[in-house]
């Protein structure tokens, strides 16, 4: 993939941050004609890739999970099955974190909180809704991987945070977390 410019990247309106703020977040989404000025390899499919759904903004914080699933389930129907290919997506935490949890059917507290260009890896045989996902403290476990990165900095914390905030800030990722 290294230097590679015939990966088409494709603006996928259902894969984005969750608006843990009661929409005041979203409303500061950028429009795709906006982002194509700091993602310049946009302007190649920006303007024809039809995305697999357009959720409704602003998002009620309850919906989040619904809009990945259906993300989801519109990505199954769009890219079958095809050995030796693959899907790279490329989100903020939360979105890492829900679409992890869903495409795994496994529960948050097995899914590493999320770090700045971590990585979640999943697999399948077959054409299957259920991902498989390393366990979170497997050995060079891709459930949140982030050997490749020298330094994580100290502003940006790993996110696994969907719970009640009065509780261990809303934690809701392993016990056990790298």
């Amino acid at each position: 993939l290294e230097g590679s410019n015939d990966i088409a990247i494709l603006p996928e309106d259902g894969i984005f941050e969750w608006d843990g703020k009661g929409g005041t977040w979203h409303a500061d989404l950028p429009p795709k004609e906006e982002r194509i000025h700091y993602f310049p390899r946009l302007l190649n499919t920006a303007t024809t890739y039809e995305p697999l759904h357009i959720p409704k903004l602003p998002e009620p914080r309850a919906d989040f999970f619904g809009r990945c699933q259906t993300t989801l389930d519109f990505m199954h129907k769009r890219h079958v099955y095809k050995p030796k290919s693959a899907l790279v997506l490329v989100t903020h935490a939360a979105c890492c974190i829900g679409m992890a949890y869903l495409a795994s059917n496994q529960t948050l507290a097995h899914i590493t909180p999320a770090a700045p260009c971590s990585i979640f890896q999943f697999t399948r045989s077959s054409n299957t809704a259920v991902w498989t996902l390393d366990a979170h403290d497997a050995p060079n476990s891709k459930n949140g991987y982030t050997d490749h990165l020298a330094n994580v900095g100290s502003n940006t914390v790993p996110w696994n945070n969907f719970g009640d905030k009065s509780i261990h800030k809303g934690y809701t990722g392993p016990p056990t977390s790298r």
